[in-house]
């Protein structure tokens, strides 16, 4: 079974792309970190973020997994004892965990850094799985003969679905028993394995760029890039028996894929997984599932420095294909960069604060700017610049915070209309050219601007100001 699939930087440069789960849980274990990731909060996060970001895709239930099998039938008894192996993210050395014990629906993944052979930025794949048998039996050789098969075939097929899990096929155990006498036994065993542990680890050399949440640096390779790339290589593309099953006719040109997810999305399966025989084809494009744009998909072999991928339909198909369960995550409400069910006040200062970032684009350019912003407040909220507490009118409500807020670092809530700052007479032009919109659809009864305190004070009438929008 492989243990790892390379994952390499593309020479060249250029700008910057912007861009737990009903079933699996990808848990980290940084125990044989050496501190390039504990000592670094930000790198932690994303990759957390990637692992999060998969474990919600993935549904597959998997079984929890227990050290041993054993099964007594009066004269005979049978035993088996499992075992995994993976190798140390950071010294490269193979370590063996036993006894084996995990939770149901997780997969523990090994994590940590070493230097790597550029222009390689990391490797990742599950870890091998052993597995030690033997039965045991006394009395009357009728007894033996009787009762040693049925324990043996007992604890295999307990063995079998412990160690499955129910996930894809991942590598296969086979061997001949041999008792204490040195003697080969009348039984064997072969059968599948699922995934239960995985290992990661990043180049200690490269450049990166660390933080998930902004923009890839150019010139520097995105960390939660590669560890998502490297966490599906745990998953099995390019690692597991499931996927090997699937590829044919590797050639020098590209190689075939029989499933039929991937035929569906692309009309062929031709020419599509790469010549290295684990990953999907170099440089091949497919659609963002968090960007909803045309990307180079996060299987192919390579990225480009400066960029950032996430896993796209093409990726999640050759997943589906290998036989893990899929639920694409709820889009959710357009708009709603805070993911708390509604769209208001912060989500607008939000998108302020990330113009220029495509996370939050909302009109499919490529970018977020000004006309994401005319996106979210004219037509998602359906309301007009200078509505402060958006109740879909442009009102003395809406002068009286702005009184009450002028002078002060504020949000739109608090009145400030073109990006999150100081309340000023930018607002309050802002709020006079809007001045009596109302988008209820009834008739705004528009009445004299009044001078309280707060307003007075700003020695300005509403007529005649220039309108700046940022």
């Amino acid at each position: 079974m492989k243990v790892s699939g390379g994952f390499v930087a593309a020479a060249v440069a250029s700008g910057v792309i912007a861009c737990p789960a009903a079933g699996l849980t990808i848990e980290i274990d940084y125990t044989f970190d050496s501190g390039f990731l504990t000592s670094n909060s930000v790198a932690q996060a994303a990759l957390e973020q990637a692992a999060a970001d998969l474990s919600e895709l993935v549904t597959t239930s998997l079984g929890a997994v227990q050290d041993t099998n054993f099964f007594d039938a009066g004269a005979g008894e049978a035993t088996f004892d499992f075992s995994y192996s993976y190798t140390n993210p950071s010294t490269g050395s193979i370590q063996t965990l036993n006894p084996v014990s995990l939770p149901e629906d997780v997969v523990r993944v090994f994590v940590g850094a070493q230097l790597l052979p550029s222009p390689t930025l990391g490797r990742g794949g599950p870890g091998g799985t052993g597995i030690s048998a033997g039965f045991g039996y006394g009395g009357f050789i009728s007894d033996i003969q009787a009762d040693t098969p049925v324990a043996w075939q007992t604890a295999k097929a307990a063995a079998e679905a412990n160690i499955r899990r129910g996930g894809p096929v991942y590598g296969n155990l086979s061997a001949t028993l041999v008792d204490d006498n040195g003697i080969v036994g009348p039984f064997s065993y072969d059968f599948d394995t699922g995934v239960g542990i995985g290992n990661v680890w990043f180049d200690t050399d490269s450049s990166w760029h660390f933080d998930h949440t902004t923009p890839v640096t150019p010139g520097k390779s995105d960390f939660y890039s590669v560890a998502l790339h490297e966490l599906i290589h745990v998953l099995g593309v390019g690692t597991a028996d499931a996927w090997d099953d699937l590829v044919t006719n590797l050639s020098g040109a590209g190689g075939e894929w029989t499933g039929p997810e991937v035929s569906a999305l692309v009309g062929s399966g031709t020419t599509v997984v790469d010549d290295d025989g684990v990953h999907i084809l170099e440089g091949f494009q497919s659609v963002s599932i968090d960007t909803g744009l045309p990307q180079e998909v996060v299987m192919d072999p390579t990225i480009t420095v400066g960029t950032r991928k996430t896993i796209t339909e093409l990726d999640i198909a050759f997943l589906a294909d290998m036989g893990w369960d899929i639920a694409l995550p709820n889009p959710g409400l357009a708009g709603d960069f805070d993911d708390d069910g509604d769209v208001d006040a912060d989500d607008i200062d939000l998108l302020f604060a990330n113009l220029g970032n495509a996370d939050f684009d909302l009109t499919d350019d490529g970018n977020a700017d000004s006309a994401d912003l005319d996106e979210l407040i004219l037509n998602i909220l359906g309301t007009a610049y200078a509505d402060a507490n958006l109740d879909m009118k442009v009102d003395t409500s809406d002068l009286a915070i702005l009184a009450a807020n002028f002078g002060t670092i504020a949000g739109w809530g608090t009145a400030n209309f073109n990006g999150p700052g100081i309340v000023n007479t930018s607002d309050l032009a802002i709020l006079a050219a809007n001045f009596g919109f109302d988008g209820t659809g009834s008739a705004l009864a528009l009445a004299a601007v009044p001078e309280p305190a707060g307003v007075a004070l700003l020695g300005l009438g509403l007529a005649g100001l220039a309108v700046r929008r940022r």
